[in-house]
């Protein structure tokens, strides 16, 4: 029993595992360069006395790549503002058998446990896809280093991710306008206040 691929010129000989079973095992190192898609196989059986039988399974199986991800130049901006501002972030995607690609976005707070999911979007195709999020509901709470990170996964469930990078969320900036005043001096002296972390309402 002789099984081959037509488009790439292979053929192996099935090896029986019984009587009435041939398998046939195409290496890794062989499809590493063979393009993504769908291929069909040829069956060719013979035997001594018998009648040769040939058949043709299209569609038999099908090559994918996983997804793979290059952080924006740069990946993230500002690299450091207040927890009001827009931050954006971005990713390029590439996915050679041109799936359809889910990019997250994730953020945790240095020193905590959990990433949490900042966004999401799709593409298809993606070649050399530039995706960007922008992010402006950070809140008083996530001042600090803030660790971030992209990962993809594509239809076949192939995943990737970009290494964890790092912003600094700070105090945010605020403007006093003086509007009216008598024009007084006013001297008072009072100790340091301790005001807790509130997000405008």
């Amino acid at each position: 029993v002789k099984v081959r691929e037509v488009s790439n010129d292979f053929t192996c000989t099935a090896l029986a595992n019984s009587s009435t079973v041939y398998n046939c095992t195409i290496p890794a190192t062989t499809t590493a360069g063979w393009n993504t898609g769908w291929y069909n196989l040829t069956i060719n059986a013979t035997r001594s006395y018998y009648n040769t039988y040939t058949e043709t399974f299209n569609y038999s199986f099908y090559i994918a790549s996983k997804p793979t991800l290059a952080l924006g130049s740069p990946p993230v901006t500002p690299s450091t503002g207040g927890w009001g501002e827009q931050f954006n972030f971005s990713v390029t995607v590439t996915d050679a058998d041109e799936n359809n690609v889910t990019v997250f976005l994730w953020k945790r707070l240095s020193g905590e446990t959990n990433y949490v999911k900042l966004n999401q979007t799709n593409c298809k195709p993606c070649s050399s896809t530039a995706i960007k999020f922008v992010y402006r509901s950070f809140q008083c709470s996530d001042i600090g280093t803030i660790e971030y990170f992209f990962n993809a996964s594509d239809e076949f469930n192939y995943t990737a991710n970009t290494s964890v990078s790092t912003f600094t969320i700070e105090q945010d900036d605020i403007d006093v306008s003086l509007v009216a005043g008598s024009g007084g001096t006013l001297q008072r002296e009072i100790g340091a206040i301790s005001t807790p972390c509130k997000n405008p309402s």
